[in-house]
């Protein structure tokens, strides 16, 4: 968006899991109930994270107004 800085790899996290392949996308990320749902950590954890990530960012705002992201690569 305007105005918004872009991710920084150095700063943004990303990881690709093994677990899931282009042959069982049906059965990880399409499932039926969500597959994040299932395997991201509680708010008490990524709370901290979103907040040391802004921070590092430079970002005083209110955090629900931020906007957590991930960046993977996809070379």
């Amino acid at each position: 968006m305007k105005g918004e800085p872009l991710e920084d790899p150095a700063r943004t996290p990303g990881a690709i899991s093994p677990a899931v392949t282009q042959a069982n996308l049906k059965s990880t990320i399409y499932r039926k109930g969500g597959y994040t749902s299932g395997i991201r950590p509680s708010t008490s954890v990524t709370g901290k994270e979103k907040a040391l990530n802004a921070a590092s960012y430079g970002y005083k705002g209110p955090m629900g107004d931020a906007e957590y992201d991930h960046l993977i690569s996809c070379s």
